[in-house]
């Protein structure tokens, strides 16, 4: 392999890393930028329970932010890191050297024909090759590739991903957040209802049940109206605690619908969470 090979080439070999490495930090830096705010998204929601279409809403304007980021920062690579760039910035590094090296990759791939039409010698432009390729030989020319920002970016990417991970395995509410953040239409609490749909005898009273699992609400709401007149308002009824320890979970709550005259449909609540309805 000549000098002129030998040097080309490894400068070549260099702009490859180089792209390589910043497009690679470039995609730990929105990997990690995601995490953040997909943390921050379930944190908002924790607090304040966002329906179904806010936390759309939100995750789609930060996905819009995070990969309009990322274009811009792989455009600005691909620009930045041609050919003359790369000399520049291999300049800048190394100073001595640096003129050398600009003018051996600005003509290196030129012909002789095309160097004599501009008017330069190629024995010159040949001789300076030679030299450039001696003189760079012991020179650790990749010095100039950020690898160290590299690995930093993705170790803060990857630790980020794996406390995201480990924090919704230790505390459930948080796990749901976070699947909520994500668009799972998973409830911070969920109510469970009996008899459900039932059959009574007419001036009967029928006892409703509920067990409410997962975070607790100041109280239970028992709504009922007639069957036949959907447009009614509804009639509501807090139901008492069956058990009031803050430490019993599933949470159990009572109460009764009396004298039965007409076919009803009933509902719990409790804050924004809800049954399904049930007939009587």
């Amino acid at each position: 392999m000549s000098d002129h090979t030998e040097f080309l080439s490894r400068f070549e070999s260099l702009r490859r890393r180089m792209r390589t490495t910043l497009v690679a930090t470039a995609v730990f830096a929105a990997a990690l930028a995601a995490a953040v705010g997909v943390a921050a998204l379930a944190a908002a929601d924790f607090h304040f329970e966002f329906s179904w279409n806010a936390r759309a809403v939100l995750l789609g304007g930060l996905g819009g932010l995070v990969l309009a980021a990322l274009a811009h920062r792989l455009w600005r690579i691909a620009r930045r890191w041609s050919r003359p760039a790369t000399a520049a910035g291999l300049e800048e590094r190394f100073p001595e050297l640096g003129q050398r090296m600009r003018t051996a990759v600005e003509y290196g791939d030129r012909s002789a024909v095309a160097l004599s039409a501009e008017g330069i010698n190629p024995g010159l432009v040949d001789a300076l090759e030679a030299e450039t390729s001696s003189r760079t030989r012991p020179v650790a020319l990749e010095r100039v590739v950020p690898a160290r920002r590299l690995v930093v970016t993705g170790a803060l990417a990857a630790g980020t991903l794996a406390a995201l991970a480990m924090s919704g395995g230790a505390h459930p509410e948080w796990r749901t957040a976070l699947e909520r953040s994500l668009l799972a239409r998973t409830p911070y609490t969920t109510l469970s209802v009996q008899p459900g749909d039932l059959t009574v005898d007419e001036g009967a009273q029928v006892t409703i049940d509920v067990t409410l699992t997962g975070r607790p609400r100041e109280s239970v709401v028992l709504l009922s109206r007639p069957l036949a007149d959907p447009a009614a308002s509804w009639r509501d009824q807090t139901l008492a605690a069956v058990e009031t320890s803050e430490r019993l979970r599933p949470r159990r709550y009572s109460g009764r619908l009396p004298k039965m005259t007409r076919p009803t449909e009933y509902q719990t609540v409790a804050g924004p969470a809800a049954s399904e309805k049930h007939t009587l």
